[in-house]
């Protein structure tokens, strides 16, 4: 028998801000570059893109453009403020671990 494979995609699982916060902290933490420009880039399409995600979390749309081509430095510093602007609307930081 042979082993069937699926897609998998994070975006699936990312329904909502808190999902976002949390696939977010996580990747943060883990700080491998590649892979939290990959997490960012599934939050922008689970979240529905740029606009959408500007209209959640109040950083301009055009902030999200060239994703592709920024520095591991500047992905770092967007996660970052996705991820506390998430953060906010979740609670005091005391609420959201």
């Amino acid at each position: 028998m042979a082993l069937e494979l699926t897609d998998f995609d994070v975006a699936d699982y990312i329904a909502t801000p808190e999902d976002a916060f949390y696939h977010l902290k996580g990747e943060i933490e883990e700080n491998e570059p590649p892979f939290l420009a990959k997490m960012l880039d599934a939050v922008l399409r689970a979240r529905g893109g740029a606009e959408n995600l500007a209209v959640e979390t109040g950083i301009p749309a055009l902030e999200f453009e060239g994703l592709a081509k920024m520095d591991d430095a500047a992905i770092r510093k967007l996660a970052t403020r996705v991820m506390e602007a998430y953060r906010r609307q979740l609670g005091s930081p005391s609420q959201v671990a």
